[in-house]
């Protein structure tokens, strides 16, 4: 019996033999049949057999004849320049990739896709062209000539280097499919990257102390790479998965992705190498600190039913405006958004000012009516719907500049509010008495109680820079410093009107027109009820 090897067409990987002579690549999930394998074989081995004919003649195809001096001199002087010049040239054309983060997260994100820009995918089919100098660097006809150790070992330090750029390659490709299958081999092409350092570490590193450390410290980032890697293969294949169990394991993961970025930052190394490399860690550090926060919230929504992760980053996304917003700014939506959901449950509390009071005198007062019975739109009013409406409530503390002549600062504070719906500054309201009875209301948490709710859209970023907008415009007011309570609710209502024409309109209003809100609310009111049931 002899077993025979089978080789991918496409990154020259190694496949187990298959009885229906059918493959997909484990490593860079190509598709190829033993014919397709057999043929590109059979056409390295010409191009190589070719070039070593070009190099030292027909007498360097078969070696005799040729002692052992005569084949090293051929190898330093006419082989080694030529394959030595081939691999620098390769690696200089694909420029500079290590900024980008490896293994993407299975997280719907809005920024445009890195692989568009990433010249480990951008120059997919030029990287994976290089396991045509990787045949010839292992090819008998060339190892022949390489008598000596040294030699032999610039020839695996050459081949290494290639194969690095290819598993990477592999990597990236792979993971940005965001699929089980994906992760699962940029998973394995990182093993063999580990593999690959190891023996780097025993050859080329061994004497160089710098480049030791370097490889050392990029070897954890591949371990810890494996592990996002695993966690997403289970979020993508489980029908339910534990959020935040997973969530510790990725937390994990990206704080030690950010210590390997320090510790490449630090390490004296060539800054050529590391600090692109040290941007990518960091981006990958920054993904997986998305995904911790995609995972807790996860269980949060899907604590009363079972859904699979990706069906949630699915449904969820549009409701959060996800597509038009940056990773980071989605995932905080998400966590404000999970609040509310706990709030409108029952199993959270959170300050709120419930007075109704007020709703049935606004309605009728914003009825449009004939002037003197005569003139006019004549309007019904066909519907009342009363909501509560989340705010944001900073607590704001300022100078007041005092004095005409002599002008001093006087320390003063104030409350701020302002929608959370459809936050901007010029909607920002203040509150300088702290016995007005909305701030009253709100020192005392309560449940929500079966009111519908209104889905924020904003996020505690965004507010913190309108409050200290709105501050700063008004009159005599310096060094504003404010400091975000967080979501409060206030009694919102809807009111529908229909006219003698058939017209319609709808007026929304909150607090008695304390906060100014957006006819959008209404939208944001229909987006919490559609996830509540959705989600229980």
């Amino acid at each position: 019996m002899q077993s025979v090897q089978v080789h991918c067409p496409f990154c020259n990987a190694t496949a187990e033999p298959r009885s229906e002579g059918r493959y997909i690549c484990d490593f860079c999930l190509q598709p190829f049949s033993v014919v397709d394998a057999q043929r590109e074989e059979s056409r390295l081995l010409q191009e190589i057999r070719a070039w070593v004919e070009q190099k030292v003649g027909a007498v360097g195809l078969s070696g005799g004849g040729v002692d052992a001096g005569s084949r090293a001199f051929i190898f330093q002087q006419r082989i080694l320049p030529d394959i030595k010049r081939d691999v620098d040239r390769s690696l200089e054309t694909f420029g500079t990739f290590g900024q980008f983060a490896l293994v993407p997260m299975p997280v719907a994100t809005s920024r445009a896709d890195q692989s568009v820009h990433n010249p480990l995918i951008t120059h997919r089919t030029q990287i994976l062209g290089l396991k045509n100098l990787r045949a010839r660097l292992s090819s008998e006809h060339i190892s022949g000539f390489a008598v000596g150790p040294a030699e032999q070992s610039s020839l695996q330090s050459m081949d290494r280097r290639l194969a690095e750029l290819v598993h990477l390659s592999n990597v990236a490709d792979a993971a940005s499919t965001r699929r089980p299958q994906g992760y699962t081999a940029a998973r394995r092409n990182l093993e063999v990257l580990i593999e690959e350092l190891d023996k780097s570490l025993t050859a080329e590193a061994r004497n160089d102390t710098g480049l030791k450390g370097f490889l050392l410290i990029i070897r954890r980032r591949y371990q810890h790479l494996i592990e996002l890697c695993r966690v997403s293969e289970e979020l993508c294949t489980s029908l339910t998965a534990h959020g935040t169990t997973l969530a510790e394991s990725v937390a994990r993961c990206a704080g030690e992705l950010e210590s390997v970025a320090t510790e490449l930052e630090g390490s004296g190394y060539s800054p050529a190498d590391t600090m692109p490399t040290v941007v990518g860690v960091r981006n990958e550090a920054a993904a997986a600190r998305v995904l911790v926060r995609w995972l807790q919230s996860y269980d949060i929504f899907t604590s009363r039913t079972q859904l699979p992760f990706l069906q949630f980053v699915s449904d969820v996304t549009p409701l959060l405006g996800g597509e038009t917003i940056a990773p980071e700014a989605c995932a905080q939506r998400l966590e404000v958004a999970a609040f509310v959901l706990r709030a409108a449950r029952g199993e959270a509390v959170a300050p709120t000012s419930a007075d109704t009071s007020w709703i049935s005198g606004w309605a009728e007062s914003q009825r449009a009516r004939k002037s003197l019975g005569f003139f006019g739109t004549e309007e019904q009013v066909t519907g009342v719907t009363a909501f509560m409406a989340p705010v944001w409530v900073a607590d704001v503390a300022f100078s007041r500049a005092q004095g005409s002549v002599f002008t001093s600062g006087v320390e003063s504070r104030t409350i701020a509010f302002v929608d959370a719906s459809s936050p901007h500054s010029s909607k920002v309201v203040f509150i300088d008495d702290p016995s007005h009875p909305i701030a009253q209301a709100l020192g005392y948490p309560t449940p929500l109680g079966t009111s519908e709710v209104a889905l924020p859209l904003s996020t505690p970023g965004d507010v913190i820079l309108m409050f200290t907008q709105a501050v700063r415009a008004r009159p005599g007011t310096l060094n504003p410093r404010v400091n975000l309570r967080g979501i409060a609710f206030l009694t919102g209502a809807s009111a529908n009107y229909t006219d003698n024409k058939g017209s319609s309109r709808t007026v929304v209003n909150c607090a008695n027109g304390f906060v100014r809100l957006d006819d959008s609310v209404i939208h944001r009111v229909q987006a919490t009820q559609q996830i509540l049931q959705r989600y229980g």
